[in-house]
């Protein structure tokens, strides 16, 4: 299954200075893989940046869908990396906040989505 995601934008405060030079929202393409009889998924993600540029990050995880006495619950567990030398390890810190909520935000959106 491939999903297409759309996120507003959101710099962290030190890099509020290139605000105006960022896109309005950052998009991505989710492919995932599901393993319905263990009930866990595969999930790569691909960002909307130049081809050149993929090689330089990476992100993937796996999605769990768990048995609970009122349905289920879906849990994740992903990591992401970008390679830039120095400058991506500081921009992987930098911005490892952002991603963990837009990974959250879209989580919520599955658990609404399948509630």
């Amino acid at each position: 299954v491939a999903t297409r995601w759309y996120a507003p934008t959101r710099l962290p405060r030190i890099l509020k200075k290139y605000e105006s030079r960022a896109p309005e929202s950052v998009n991505w393409l989710e492919r995932i893989s599901w393993d319905l009889d263990a009930q866990v998924a595969e999930l790569t993600v691909r960002p909307d940046v130049p081809a050149s540029w993929h090689s330089r990050y990476s992100s993937s995880g796996t999605v769990r869908l768990e048995a609970t006495a009122s349905g289920c619950e879906l849990t994740q567990d992903m990591e992401f990396s970008m390679n830039f030398g120095l400058i991506g390890r500081a921009l992987e810190k930098l911005l490892k906040n952002e991603v963990e909520a837009l990974l959250t935000q879209r989580l919520d959106v599955l658990r609404e989505h399948f509630a």
